[in-house]
């Protein structure tokens, strides 16, 4: 045990807590020593769950005050289970300081992260805290009850139509005043009552409880027992749904947390089984750094997830404070700014060779190279490639052949290689075009570090990108051609200034898979008639 931990055992076990607890109720105790007080005593519960529970069971001299005729162990009986935070609800509404107010809430907002059963007594007191008249113990009390309500053991207690109405009779002041420049917003929009702000909430959640969508990482953040596994389940599915869809995520974090159930699992597997779940996700850079802060978790805390905000900002690498804060305070039309000029995506052209030879199985098989461990992709497997602007078909490929011999360390000649398309692929700020060639190995050639031959199948399971599956999907109608035409070549070369094939467009009756405009859906219904 370390000192600290020995001092406030001794605080605590000589009546600390209900000393600090009466110096909030007693009459003649200033603001500035309440303040003090309510430090202590916020300290103490971060300190552990039962010291939160002890300050909720301890009973100052306010609980004794309140039944002056009842015996001992009658009064002990009549105080409320959570009177410590109902004291600090006492302070938080009737304080005339916002230090006081501040330093209250958080005490509040700390115990309310424990027992329960003191969550719910906490929760069922505040509410009839809502009618003090201090705009801002108003906005501290709703904050808090915000934290409880998304809770399940307080959904049974949200406010009712009885307790709203009781609310409405008392006005409270306003948080903000009314500016009466023309560019305001409306007072329409503004809340006036604190009891019609705790119902609109009361209802929004309800609606959410029953309406809510059922994803993976919420059922298990509400059915895992371990609070570090339930820490690790929601860290990697708010990774995976940065810049991501919610639809796209589900298959891949239903698979990541089969594959690794826990820090511990995720810290032990390779950079490249992580790229490789990864594939066609996107932003690969945060699968790197999931996978670092696994490692940090396990090597440097003892596999002990963080717990608050700042240890999250400052010991996972990837988190910043979007990720870390319970909310985006930014959340809902608070200005109306002038929408910033887009800027268009670059465009980059990068000359690809599928290289292929005979394995040993008779299976045909391509050459990998992997990319740098820092930049776009970094990590992942892609075909022999070169950025190159001139478009020029001989050029090209000389400047492709003489990239193949680097690599290979062979002599081999541009006129080898076959021109087979383009294959356009989007990042989100690069417009990138595949100049896609083939070319046929028959003798054997040295392998390095950096590349590997793969087959279709072990190609297709490979920690390699989206734009390489296309050009993976564009050369497969080319495997068993030895070269072009005459005829077939000039196709080619008109296909590469911009022509496009187009699909057939479907007909209303045969595009039920596809969204259709409001005419279009009457013309089809009327047709189907």
């Amino acid at each position: 045990m370390f000192l600290r931990d020995q001092y406030l055992g001794e605080f605590v076990g000589h009546g600390g807590v209900v000393t600090l607890l009466e110096v909030l109720t007693q009459p003649q105790s200033n603001e500035e020593t309440k303040a003090e007080a309510l430090c202590l005593l916020l300290a103490i519960s971060d300190a552990g769950r039962k010291y939160k529970e002890l300050i909720c069971q301890s009973c100052g001299a306010c609980s004794f005050r309140a039944a002056p005729l009842l015996q001992p162990a009658q009064q002990q009986q009549h105080c409320c289970v959570s009177a410590g935070a109902m004291a600090a609800a006492e302070c938080l509404t009737h304080s005339g300081t916002g230090e006081t107010q501040e330093s209250a809430w958080m005490l509040l907002e700390s115990c309310s992260h424990g027992n329960p059963k003191y969550e719910g007594e906490i929760y069922k007191g505040l509410i009839g805290h809502l009618t003090c008249t201090s705009a801002k113990a108003q906005q501290f009390v709703l904050h808090t009850l915000h934290t409880l309500q998304n809770k399940p053991e307080t959904w049974c207690m949200n406010m009712d139509e009885a307790q709203a109405e009781s609310l409405r009779t008392c006005k409270v002041s306003r948080a903000e005043e009314e500016s009466s420049h023309a560019s305001s917003p409306s007072a329409y929009h503004f809340f006036h009552d604190a009891a019609d702000v705790a119902l609109l909430r009361s209802r929004l959640l309800a609606w959410y409880d029953q309406e809510k969508r059922e994803l993976p990482w919420r059922t298990l953040a509400l059915t895992e027992p371990d609070v570090n596994i339930r820490t690790y389940a929601v860290w990697v599915s708010e990774i995976m749904l940065q810049q991501t869809q919610v639809a796209t995520v589900i298959d891949y974090y239903n698979k990541w947390m089969k594959r690794w159930p826990t820090v511990q699992d995720l810290a032990t597997a390779t950079l490249e089984d992580v790229n490789q779940m990864w594939a066609g996700l996107g932003y690969y850079s945060r699968g790197k750094r999931l996978h670092e802060g696994a490692q940090k978790v396990v090597s440097q805390l003892q596999g002990e997830m963080p717990r608050t905000v700042d240890a999250l900002l400052k010991q996972l690498p990837g988190v910043g404070r979007y990720t870390a804060e319970p909310w985006d305070d930014e959340l809902g039309v608070q200005n109306f700014p002038r929408k910033p000029a887009k800027k268009p995506p670059r465009a980059e052209r990068s000359l690809t060779c599928v290289v292929i030879r005979q394995g040993e199985g008779g299976e045909h098989e391509f050459l990998l190279t992997q990319r740098p461990s820092k930049g776009l992709l970094a990590g992942l497997w892609e075909f022999p490639c070169i950025n190159h602007e001139e478009k020029n078909a001989v050029e090209e490929k000389k400047v492709l052949c003489a990239e193949i011999n680097r690599i290979l360390g062979t002599s081999l000649t541009h006129g080898l290689l076959q021109y087979v398309g383009e294959v356009v692929h989007i990042f989100s700020h690069i417009h990138q075009t595949y100049v896609v060639h083939t070319l046929r190995l028959k003798d054997a050639v040295s392998q390095s570090e950096n590349m590997q031959w793969l087959t279709p199948s072990a190609l297709q399971e490979a920690a390699v990108s989206t734009g390489v599956k296309k050009i993976m999907k564009l050369c497969n109608s080319a495997l068993g051609q030895q070269g072009a035409p005459d005829g077939e070549e000039k196709r080619l070369k008109k296909d590469r200034k911009g022509q496009i094939t187009k699909r057939p467009r479907l007909s209303g009756a045969n595009s039920r898979s596809r969204q259709l405009s409001l005419s279009s859906f009457f013309q089809t219904v009327k047709q189907d008639c």
